[in-house]
């Protein structure tokens, strides 16, 4: 008897919370860039601070970045343009398994990308989540766990 009020309360909490998300409409937000790294281990993380295109070149091959700027042409297939608060561009990669239909031409987001370094072409990123500088994530800051020799 104690064992299901128990599950009874425990499923209305949950009910409760999923409508008061979906009611809030953050059901319709993009999905958290730290989605991309769970199943990490925990405390060894480290903090991405915003980079500029720029400085990119100070950067590992394939180190995790974080970049704000607008996404301004598109080049075809699942690439584009980049461009940064100074002007400068990089091309970046939107893999086409994830939903980027929040992503709007000429509109500020940030994003965490996998730095791509080159030595006879542009360098580019390989994004891995992008978020509206809006959303409550971006004002905190993002924990990105360190590289390991999985592909993300």
């Amino acid at each position: 008897m104690t064992k299901g009020l128990f599950l009874l309360s425990a499923a209305s909490i949950l009910l409760a919370n999923i409508s008061t998300v979906h009611a809030e409409g953050i059901i319709h937000t993009p999905r958290s860039c730290e989605s991309e790294f769970k199943g990490q281990p925990q405390g060894f993380e480290k903090r991405l601070n915003i980079i500029a295109i720029r400085d990119l070149k100070n950067e590992k091959d394939e180190e995790i970045v974080r970049v704000k700027g607008k996404v301004t042409k598109y080049f075809g297939d699942d690439k584009y343009e980049f461009t940064d608060e100074n002007g400068d561009t990089i091309e970046i990669e939107l893999n086409r398994d994830k939903d980027w239909s929040f992503v709007h031409k000429d509109d500020t987001i940030e994003v965490i990308a996998q730095y791509d370094k080159q030595f006879f072409s542009a360098d580019s990123l390989d994004v891995k989540c992008a978020l509206p500088p809006e959303h409550p994530m971006t004002q905190i800051g993002t924990r990105i766990p360190p590289r390991t020799n999985r592909r993300l």
